[in-house]
C-alpha cells in the first residue's frame, strides 16, 4: 500500500464519559487503510463514538504517503501502525484550564 487516509476531527468527550470531567476536548487523528474518504469517514466517525466522544467538525481528510510520513519518526511510527491494524487513533486532548494538548493513543 502507497498510501493511507487521515481524517483530523474536532471532538469532545460525551458528559457520560470518564473523561469529560478532566478533559474540555480535543483534535482526533485517525489513520485507516479505508479506500474512499466516504470510508474514511465513517471509520474514523465511529472510532471517536466508540471512545466515548463525540465528533463536532471534521478539519481535514488526505492521503498520506510513506514518503510523506516519513518526514517525522513518529508519523512512520503512525503510518506502519495503520498498515498492520487497519486504523490508528490519536488524541490531542486539552483540559478545560486551557493548557497546551496531551497526546492519548
Amino acid at each position: 500500500m502507497k498510501s493511507i487516509r487521515v481524517v483530523m476531527l474536532e471532538a469532545r468527550p460525551r458528559p457520560d464519559s470518564a473523561e469529560s470531567t478532566s478533559v474540555a476536548g480535543g483534535f482526533v487523528n485517525v489513520y485507516s487503510t479505508a479506500h474512499s474518504e466516504e470510508e474514511a469517514l465513517r471509520i474514523a466517525s465511529a472510532e471517536v463514538s466508540e471512545a466515548g466522544w463525540d465528533v463536532l467538525a471534521v478539519e481535514d481528510s488526505f492521503l498520506l504517503s510513506r514518503e510523506q510520513a516519513a518526514t517525522t519518526p513518529e508519523s512512520l511510527e503512525y503510518f506502519e501502525q495503520t498498515l498492520l491494524d487497519g486504523v490508528v487513533v490519536v488524541f490531542h486532548t486539552y483540559p478545560h484550564d486551557g493548557e497546551a494538548p496531551d497526546v492519548r493513543h
